[in-house]
C-alpha cells in the first residue's frame, strides 16, 4: 500500500503520539484477537500438513501437560498478565503485531500445532520485540516466570522452553526484525484512524488562527 506525501507525514505524526501512550486494554485486546483469528487452536488441531509449532528439544509430554489444562486462560488474559508483570510499553506491542503477521504470511495457511502453541507464539513474539527495540529487556528466565498464572497449575513455560520457542520464531522469520513504516500504518490502523483526526482538526484550527491573525494585520 502507498501513500501520498500529506498522508504519509500524517500517518508518521499519529504513529509518533501512538507510541507515547500508555498500554490500554483496547492495544491488549486488539493484538489477542489478532492471534487467535490467526492461529486458532481448533483450526490447528485439524491441520494435516507437517509445520509444526512445537519446538524442537522440547519432551512433548512437557507441552502435553501445559495443554491439558480442562480450562486454558483465554488469549487476553495471558497477554494482559505479561504486559502487567513485564511492564512493556506500546511500542514493544506494535512491533509484536508486526512479527504475528509477518508469521502469518510465512506460515502455510493451516499449520499444525497443539492447544497451547498460541500462548507459545505470542509470548515468543514479546520476547523478541522487546529485545529488538529496547536497550534492556526482561531476561528469559523472567518470561518463564511471567508466564504462569495463577489457578491454572500446569500453566506456564520453562526458561529452557522460552529459549527454544524464541529461536523458533527467530528462524521462522529467517532473523528479518526490520520494522517497516507501511506494516505499522496498516496493522495499527484502527489507533491511528482517530489521532490523525484529531491533527488534522488541530492543524486545521492552527491555520484558520494563521488566516485570522493575517487579516488583522492588513486591517
Amino acid at each position: 500500500m502507498s501513500y501520498s506525501r500529506p498522508a504519509v507525514a500524517l500517518n508518521e505524526q499519529a504513529l509518533s503520539v501512538l507510541v507515547t501512550l500508555p498500554v490500554s486494554q483496547e492495544m491488549i485486546g486488539y493484538l489477542a484477537a489478532k492471534a487467535g483469528r490467526f492461529l486458532h487452536s481448533n483450526q490447528m488441531s485439524r491441520a494435516r500438513q507437517h509445520v509444526s509449532l512445537a519446538p524442537p528439544g522440547i519432551p512433548r509430554h512437557q507441552l502435553q501437560r501445559i495443554c491439558a489444562e480442562p480450562d486454558l486462560p483465554s488469549i487476553e488474559s495471558f497477554l494482559t498478565l505479561l504486559v502487567q508483570r513485564s511492564r512493556v510499553q506500546a511500542s514493544t506491542l506494535m512491533t509484536s503485531l508486526v512479527y504475528l503477521s509477518r508469521l502469518r504470511a510465512r506460515l502455510p495457511s493451516i499449520a499444525r500445532g497443539m492447544r497451547c502453541s498460541i500462548y507459545r507464539v505470542l509470548l515468543a513474539c514479546l520476547i523478541v520485540a522487546a529485545k529488538y527495540i529496547n536497550d534492556t529487556a526482561p531476561q528469559n528466565q523472567h518470561w518463564a516466570h511471567y508466564s504462569c498464572m495463577h489457578g491454572f497449575q500446569h500453566f506456564g513455560f520453562s526458561v529452557r522452553n522460552v529459549n527454544l520457542m524464541e529461536r523458533q520464531l527467530l528462524s521462522l522469520l529467517d532473523w528479518d526484525l526490520r520494522i517497516r513504516p507501511d506494516d505499522l500504518y496498516h496493522l495499527l490502523e484502527p489507533f491511528l484512524a482517530p489521532i490523525r483526526i484529531y491533527l488534522h482538526q488541530a492543524n486545521e484550527r492552527q491555520r484558520r488562527h494563521q488566516r485570522e491573525r493575517q487579516l488583522l494585520t492588513e486591517v
